[in-house]
């Protein structure tokens, strides 16, 4: 296995689309796993990857870099442009934040998809939210190759919802729960902490249920007969978190509810290590990278019965219906007062692990990197329209797999003003053509082997009439690849996969 992926995916130049990466810990777990995925495609003794990571501008990408190589690449802010994959001939788009910016005609796509919350809680979400989430993931499920997903669960959900093909999805778990610094022991707390305490990471999405857990929590204090823990809460500071304060002063807890805010990895590494017990009342995961983090520092977890979560602790929790706070309330108690279940709930933590490997995980993921590189790539065409064959702007085309140099063939209908086209591909500039008014055109042009994408680029585009406010470019009546063997390529050809 590993000589085949060496063929095959050796020196594989991806580029990682982190073109839709938020600023902090707004993004809750999905940061530090994209991370920790970049480290395992670095560290790799497989196949050699070159990356080329495109990050929004004004980002810190110190982070970043410290993952990479010299050879690795970091672009902040390069523009949207539909070749710039092929510009940076690149032989594979890996989106690990879902919907591909940067997806490119005639280069494979692999794109993650952590949960299909818009499907299976809508309520949680806004009406704009799930229109964009909605547009995002019918774009995603159209141009990619291979789609990861994070848990059985999650690929059950989303075969459901989408159904696809069983070859464009892969179950690839999350096992990140190693990448703590080793001087977190020695760190100065975030705040001053009596140990036992509860602990709960977690942003303050509604679907993380906050509101149950600070009820179940109230009752706890009020009903325990021992002496109750503090409960500690992370997450980025938004208003819905300063909301959640003010509800835990409502409930009369608030001098032993503590919300951190977003904290580094060192003091959350800090947090895990010191905390008596994990409460982990979500209603919805694709997976819960901090069930794993939890079981790795040792701490005892109470968790939802519901979605990923059992596929991740297995018998290592306590499970809970955590819509119910007078039982989520309950089991706080039983795990509070009873060191010999903390003590079981622990060591079954540490035999559930061995259930989540870096190692194979990583592996799988090289795996699909290497087959989806080796195929067609799906995603045939953007900003050119079938129904009339005009483009916009500029337009891209997946050309098919050339082991020789070819030549293009362009039949053009004619418009009611001049253009000036530039067709290139990748890096090359392949000719500048100037196109007469209201006349047809013909033309050709050189095309070298390993070339993957066309791309056109008018640059005098503009309206056709004044009642037709769109902007346009050309309007395509054939687009063909000839070889040397004069095998034809009808690149307008629908895709047949």
């Amino acid at each position: 296995m590993d000589e085949e992926l060496n063929s095959s995916a050796a020196k594989l130049r991806v580029l990682v689309d982190l073109a839709r990466l938020p600023r902090g810990g707004s993004s809750g777990g999905i940061r530090p796993a994209i991370l920790e995925m970049i480290g395992w495609l670095v560290r790799s003794r497989m196949p050699i990857f070159e990356l080329v990571l495109v990050v929004p501008a004004n980002h810190d990408i110190g982070p970043w870099r410290e993952h990479l190589r010299k050879a690795d690449e970091i672009l902040t802010d390069p523009g949207v442009s539909f070749d710039l994959a092929a510009r940076l001939e690149c032989d594979l788009v890996y989106s690990p934040l879902g919907s591909p910016v940067h997806a490119c005609p005639g280069v494979p796509t692999v794109s993650l998809v952590v949960d299909v919350l818009h499907r299976e809680f809508p309520l949680t979400l806004t009406d704009a939210d799930l229109a964009v989430r909605e547009l995002e993931f019918t774009h995603l499920v159209s141009v990619s190759d291979g789609i990861q997903v994070i848990s059985d669960y999650t690929l059950d959900r989303f075969h459901y919802h989408y159904p696809l093909t069983d070859d464009r999805t892969t179950r690839i778990y999350l096992p990140i729960q190693d990448r703590f610094p080793i001087n977190a022991k020695d760190c100065d707390p975030p705040i001053h902490l009596t140990s036992p305490y509860f602990f709960y990471p977690a942003n303050s999405w509604i679907h993380k249920n906050h509101e149950t857990l600070l009820v179940a929590y109230a009752i706890y204090r009020q009903n325990t007969g021992g002496e109750p823990w503090p409960l500690v809460l992370t997450g980025y500071p938004d208003q819905r978190m300063q909301t959640l304060r003010i509800h835990a002063h409502a409930l009369g807890i608030g001098n032993s509810v503590h919300f951190l805010g977003f904290v580094d990895e060192t003091r959350l590494a800090w947090l895990y290590r010191n905390a008596g017990g994990m409460i982990f009342p979500s209603l919805h995961e694709g997976f819960g990278i901090p069930l794993l983090e939890a079981m790795a520092a040792g701490v005892p977890i109470i968790c939802g019965d519901k979605t990923a979560i059992p596929e991740v602790v297995g018998e290592a929790a306590i499970l809970v219906d955590c819509r119910n706070p007078d039982k989520l309330a309950a089991q706080i108690e039983i795990l509070s007062n009873d060191p010999g279940i903390r003590d079981n709930l622990k060591k079954s933590g540490k035999a559930r692990l061995t259930h989540f490997s870096a190692e194979r995980e990583a592996g799988a993921l090289i795996a699909l990197f290497a087959r989806i590189s080796s195929a067609p790539a799906r995603f045939r065409h953007s900003g050119y329209w079938i129904e009339d064959g005009l483009t916009d702007p500029a337009a891209a085309f997946a050309l098919p797999q050339l082991s020789q140099p070819a030549s293009i063939h362009l039949k053009l209908k004619p418009l009611p003003a001049p253009r000036t086209l530039l067709l290139s591909s990748g890096k090359m500039i392949l000719g500048e053509f100037n196109l007469p008014p209201s006349k047809p055109a013909f033309l050709t042009a050189g095309l070298p082997a390993l070339a993957s994408t066309l791309m056109l680029r008018i640059l005098n585009a503009n309206r056709l009439s004044s009642e037709d406010p769109r902007v346009h470019g050309v309007q395509i009546e054939s687009l063909e690849v000839i070889e040397a063997d004069n095998t034809i390529h009808n690149i307008l050809a629908p895709c047949s996969q």
